[in-house]
């Protein structure tokens, strides 16, 4: 049997959850973004090495 919404309970509130969805998000939202910029620094590395190998290949 699916849950109804009441009236004036937000869409996104699940009643299994102890925190509605968009706490949970809040939550979690600064650790991701934290892997966010931690991927694009090494992101940022490799690239800056790919373009260290292709100019010590090319001799440019």
């Amino acid at each position: 049997m699916r849950h109804q919404r009441r009236i004036g309970e937000p869409a996104f509130h699940c009643p299994r959850r102890k925190k509605p969805l968009a706490g949970l998000l809040e939550e979690r939202e600064p650790a991701a973004r934290e892997r966010v910029e931690g991927l694009r620094e090494a992101a940022d590395r490799v690239l800056a090495e790919l373009a260290e190998a292709e100019t010590a290949r090319t001799g440019r």
